[in-house]
């Protein structure tokens, strides 16, 4: 349900199951390496996938409360951007929250790109404008 609500805004790719399953892998070999700083971890293990975003969840209960935990890693700044946490009752209030909430976590991401393709934009036009005199 996740990946679908993810994959339907078109700024994101979503990781196939193939992708997951050698992020696990590599995962486990970090760990397996004594790995204990879980950022630069994420980090490395997101690189490897030739992501620079890695969305991160975290599905518990409480008594009869669903919790979800969803969290953004920015590879390249090795830092969560963004977190936000879902609860409900029952299966199907959580169910609503998904489409509801996921742009709490996403829309930062997109924000953060956009702000950085300007900045980009406006350097290379300094620099043409600096060619030019």
């Amino acid at each position: 349900m996740l990946a679908v609500q993810v994959a339907r805004r078109p700024a994101f790719k979503v990781l196939s199951g193939q992708d997951l399953r050698r992020l696990t892998e590599l995962a486990g070999e970090k760990a397996a390496l004594g790995c204990d700083d879980a950022n630069n971890c994420l980090a490395e293990i997101a690189g490897a996938l030739g992501a620079r975003f890695v969305l991160t969840s975290r599905l518990s209960t409480l008594g009869d409360l669903i919790i979800l935990n969803l969290s953004v890693f920015d590879a390249d700044a090795a830092t969560a951007i963004a977190r936000d946490q879902l609860s409900a009752n029952t299966v199907g209030e959580f169910a609503k929250l998904i489409p509801e909430r996921i742009g709490g976590v996403l829309d930062p991401v997109v924000a953060l790109v956009k702000k950085e393709r300007a900045a980009a934009e406006a350097a290379r036009k300094a620099a043409e404008e600096a060619k030019r005199k």
